[in-house]
């Protein structure tokens, strides 16, 4: 099995933290490692992350002018020696696509990175980067929205390992205020459709939100506040935040 599928079928309820990769790549894993969370997220900064708002565009952007890339970011991921939280990488394609897929592919696995999130690659174009990630045993997380259509979500979840990214807003991430009764109906639909675990993920910022999201999922996503706790050394703020999973 895959380190990501060995966690979650050891965890009731995920908690997935995400991180921007930057120059404090390795302290903030271990922060995020000492105070629970389940999974690491770590995105890749990147010139048009037209998925992120404000919060992770300016990471991303603070990790760009300090010479951040791909390729510092597997060589920071190597040099970790113990990944008790399973790293999965949140890159666009552009990325990936200059490094080459094969060696995109290889070096997850011979750095541990356990999974790969690409917000911009349709998955209806994810067969060739696929079957590359396939071959080391890295798994390509599809991501779900409310918009998804009944047939394209049943080809989606006929393919879907390690598990399904729900997106709970229409737009870009970062944090809200509430979330409708559309959401958790949401939630439950994609949950009903498939046996593989299912974070909620964009928007979730409170330890209440969460667990107001924990009875209709698998676990959550956070992101821009995680991004925000780290940069302000709260990490108990970010324990928190995962204990409420444990509630």
């Amino acid at each position: 099995m895959n380190a990501i599928e060995t966690k979650l079928e050891q965890t009731d309820k995920a908690f997935i933290s995400y991180m921007m990769g930057n120059a404090t790549l390795a302290a903030d894993y271990a922060t995020l490692v000492e105070q629970g969370t389940s999974i690491v997220e770590i995105g890749v900064p990147f010139t048009d992350p037209v998925a992120d708002g404000a919060v992770i565009q300016a990471a991303g952007l603070k990790a760009l002018r300090a010479g951040i890339m791909l390729t510092s970011i597997f060589e920071t991921i190597a040099k970790i020696p113990v990944k008790t939280a399973p790293i999965v990488l949140m890159t666009y394609l552009n990325p990936i696509f200059a490094m080459g897929y094969k060696t995109f592919a290889k070096t997850c696995r011979e750095t541990g990175v356990s999974g790969v999130i690409v917000p911009d690659l349709p998955f209806e174009e994810n067969a060739t980067l696929k079957k590359y990630l396939d071959a080391e045993n890295i798994i390509l997380i599809t991501l779900i929205t409310a918009t998804t259509t009944a047939e394209r979500m049943q080809r989606i979840m006929q393919e879907a390992r390690g598990f399904i990214y729900a997106v709970t807003v229409k737009g870009v991430t970062g944090e809200r205020q509430a979330f409708s009764d559309e959401v958790f109906t949401f939630l439950e639909k994609v949950k009903k459709s498939t046996k593989v675990p299912v974070m909620a993920g964009f928007g979730i910022s409170t330890a209440t939100q969460v667990t107001e999201m924990l009875p209709h999922c698998d676990g959550v996503i956070v992101g821009s506040r995680i991004v925000h706790l780290l940069e302000e050394k709260q990490a108990e703020q970010i324990g928190e935040l995962i204990a409420a999973t444990r509630v």
